[in-house]
């Protein structure tokens, strides 16, 4: 898969036929600590998560690898390290990013 295109984790399987509707279509992670992420409501936006890198939370997705595991999964954006989540980022956080909140 194109490391630039949209990934999405895996619906679960089971539960309702209807898709579950997520506000986060999906993430692609950029250089420099960027990630690009694009709502269902069709609004995209750029976050620069390059300062959080450091930080006790954040500080796995350093590893270049982790960093490109980001995947959209319901109200979150995830990170995977060997298959196992090792941080996230909910719908709510990424708009409180974007407003300069934290």
């Amino acid at each position: 898969m194109d490391k630039f295109a949209r990934q999405r984790a895996p619906a679960p399987q089971g539960g309702s036929a209807m898709p579950e509707r997520t506000p986060i279509a999906g993430v692609r992670p950029l250089r420099d600590g960027l990630i690009w992420v694009d709502f269902e409501s069709g609004s995209q936006v750029l976050l620069d998560m390059k300062s959080r890198l450091g930080t006790m939370r954040f500080k796995a997705l350093a590893s270049p690898e982790v960093w490109e595991s980001a995947k959209a999964q319901g109200g979150f954006v995830r990170w995977y390290s060997g298959g196992t989540p090792v941080a996230e980022l909910s719908y709510e956080e990424l708009f409180s990013m974007v407003a300069g909140d934290k």
